[in-house]
């Protein structure tokens, strides 16, 4: 296995040869010796012989599929699907794609019954976490560096700490000259002197600050990763000064930096509970002890705790499950929701979460205000995002593999009854369920301080559906922004 860098300075962990890793860091499946992913090829080309398109073609007829399922209504959605149903049979495109690209047999098993004409291979999904006894770094001009011949003792992982935080650091520095003066001032830079007022803030893409008049949560921080927050003007010194504990919601990477979680780890660190490690969900706390953190901790689902003023209640996270397989039920995206009772107010966080097979956020969220009370507060996103297959991110080509078999099912996953995340017309239903009164939305890798939490047509969307829910209020929030707790007025991270 080794460290890879690669522009801009992202890591990149790849397995040994011969074998696959699902790269949580860099959201894509590695192959060791070709360093690509497989499902990238194989996926279309099975698909495009079950439904006879030419393979250049496939990805085009999933976006135009998409589009017309969209524009049309239940009744005639159902004829355009017969219309559209598969012109081979599974066990063709099979045989086919499997002669032309015979590296899959690694990757599936041929079998008969239910699951024919092959299930995804037992030794290949449930990968767990690749040891870190051969961490290298290989620089983008070539040749390989090996850093650590193992982390068995204090000082080797003091190593490799030591090493990502550079590496952290060297991101920062190298994306652009106003991003390397922004990193020398960050570092020059003392704590300020006054802590965050109790609010609850915005602080890039997924991540919010709660913070109580003791204690802060700061979920899902990305300050160090490329798609971070560290370079764009959010004022680190005044974030990690109120940051008591960090929890991540779940394990893909633009919720999940390994850097960004070190440069934090003095301070308790609350990841989702792994019941086994997969290619679709890392176990996290494995991963971080590997690099030295101390306190990481696992609750499950329905437990509490505490930070100081907050009480911190975990909830179940449903939706944005990449497999379809109900073989094997362990391999799923693992996270966690959290309702945090601070000031008299309790905040709910959704980040990604919403809809699966069986279950959605919608239910569990009803039960828990059952039990628990009302929410005053949601933030969530509202992006609507669909399970896909054929193209895309590799996590939407393992979808793909999974379903193909049963093609009429898959492409009705296209429809938007079929969403994985909220989108805007589900947010008056999330109001309803949760009893909440005020919605914050993010989550669409808006960075810039200052900058909008969503896009402009979103919020429209979103303000439009709450018209349905006329005791819910919508609230714009910026980047560095937030809402002062108990009263909600406009508050912003302190310089």
């Amino acid at each position: 296995m080794g460290l890879t860098l690669r522009t801009p300075a992202s890591l990149r962990f790849q397995a040994q040869p011969g074998s696959y890793l699902y790269d949580c860091h860099g959201g894509r499946f590695v192959e060791a010796e070709h360093d690509a992913s497989a499902t990238s090829g194989f996926v279309p080309l099975y698909l495009s012989q079950l439904f006879g398109v030419p393979i250049a073609e496939w990805n085009q007829l999933t976006q135009t599929t998409s589009e017309e399922l969209e524009s049309t209504d239940p009744e005639r959605r159902k004829r355009w699907l017969d219309q559209h149903a598969p012109k081979g049979t599974p066990r063709f495109a099979a045989e086919t794609a499997l002669l032309v690209y015979p590296t899959l047999e690694r990757f599936v098993e041929r079998c008969e019954g239910a699951h024919a004409p092959f299930r995804l291979s037992e030794r290949w999904l449930m990968q767990p976490n690749v040891p870190l006894s051969t961490l290298t770094c290989r620089p983008e001009g070539g040749g390989s560096i090996q850093v650590l011949a193992g982390l068995d003792s204090p000082t080797q992982r003091a190593l490799a700490r030591e090493l990502l935080l550079a590496l952290g650091s060297a991101k920062l520095e190298a994306a652009s000259p106003q991003a390397a003066a922004m990193a020398s001032s960050l570092q020059e830079l003392s704590p300020p002197q006054t802590v965050a007022e109790p609010g609850v803030y915005l602080c890039g893409h997924s991540s919010v600050l709660i913070r109580g008049r003791r204690a802060g949560l700061l979920l899902d921080p990305i300050g160090l990763a490329p798609c971070g927050i560290a370079s764009r003007g959010l004022p680190q010194p005044a974030l990690e000064v109120a940051t008591t504990a960090v929890a991540l919601t779940h394990l893909h990477f633009d919720h999940y930096d390994l850097a960004t979680l070190l440069s934090l780890s003095d301070r308790p660190i609350i990841v989702p509970h792994v019941p086994q490690a997969s290619i679709v969900a890392e176990d996290a706390s494995a991963r971080l002890r590997e690099f030295g953190a101390s306190d990481v901790r696992t609750p499950l689902w329905g437990q509490q705790f505490t930070l100081e003023d907050l009480t911190v209640h975990v909830l179940p996270f449903r939706g944005e499950q990449m497999l379809t397989s109900e073989e094997h039920p362990q391999a799923r995206n693992w996270g966690n929701c959290y309702a945090v009772d601070v000031e008299g107010l309790r905040i709910l966080v959704i980040a990604d979460a919403g809809f699966e097979k069986g279950r959605s956020m919608l239910e569990e969220i009803g039960d828990f205000r059952a039990e628990h009370g009302p929410v005053d507060v949601i933030i969530t996103q509202a992006g609507g995002m669909r399970m896909q297959f054929g193209g895309g991110d590799a996590d939407f080509q393992i979808a793909g593999l999974t379903c193909a078999h049963r093609a009429p099912e898959a492409l009705a996953l296209l429809a938007p009854e079929h969403r994985m995340t909220m989108a805007p017309g589900d947010v008056p239903t999330l109001c309803e369920a949760s009893g909440a009164r005020t919605v914050i939305l993010n989550g669409q890798f808006s960075s810039e301080r200052d900058s909008p939490s969503v896009p402009s047509s979103t919020f429209s969307q979103v303000q439009q559906a709450l018209q349905l829910h006329p005791a819910a209020t919508l609230r714009q929030v910026s980047v560095g922004h937030g809402l002062r707790l108990p009263d909600l007025r406009d508050i912003q991270l302190p310089l």
